[in-house]
């Protein structure tokens, strides 16, 4: 019972500052719209530019994503983590490249992102590459976490919370107060992972 899934987009990469930046520079949206992907989503969607928004995500995961950061308490509590016996695999609902627009390396980006932030670095989280698995669609990110013999699986979406089975135990990473699901757990910062979980675990292989 070691084994710690990952999501990455919007649990460990924060994009709320970026998509918004961004979508100002391209003269998308007003400089009033609040801060936040959901925001520029809507709005553009609102103004029935729904392909706009699809280009701009492809970039912000693309070659603008070591604009984005780590959502607050991240790093810290991932390696709080491991120096308790976890092991960490992060387990991706990623395609190579976008829906439409330029074909830009969405695999080779995120690994760039994970770089920059020391995820693989014997200094800093000291992953492997075989710790991070991009899944081409919803069914293979599931049958990837159940493969990957993860106990618990933290992620942004809804949606993918009511796929997992059980016996993972399925924990629900969104700050909205309001929002919980049956047969999961919920936090709303990184710092409220560690309180879900055992406080020890022994080393075993994954």
């Amino acid at each position: 019972m070691n084994i710690i899934g990952l999501d990455f987009d919007n649990t460990l990469v924060s994009y709320e500052n970026l998509f918004h930046t961004l979508a100002l520079k391209k003269n998308l949206i007003p400089a009033s719209l609040p801060v936040g992907k959901v925001y520029v989503r809507d709005y553009l969607r609102g103004k029935e530019l729904d392909h706009k928004f699809t280009l701009l995500q492809g970039e912000v995961y693309g070659p603008e994503i070591l604009n984005a950061i780590p959502f607050e308490g991240l790093i810290n509590s991932l390696d709080r983590l491991q120096s308790k016996g976890y092991t960490l695999k992060i387990i991706s609902h990623k395609t190579k490249f976008p829906y439409s627009g330029p074909k830009f390396n969405l695999h080779d980006a995120a690994l760039s992102w994970l770089s920059k932030y020391e995820f693989f670095s014997r200094e800093g989280l000291n992953l492997t590459r075989d710790q991070v698995f991009f899944s081409p669609s919803k069914e293979i990110k599931i049958q990837n976490i159940l493969s990957q013999n993860c106990s618990y699986f933290v992620d942004d979406l809804p949606g993918i919370i009511k796929l997992i089975p059980d016996p993972v135990v399925k924990i629900l990473f969104n700050t909205d107060a309001s929002l919980t699901l049956p047969n999961s757990l919920k936090m709303s910062h990184w710092s409220e992972l560690e309180s879900l979980l055992p406080a020890s675990v022994s080393y075993v292989s994954s």
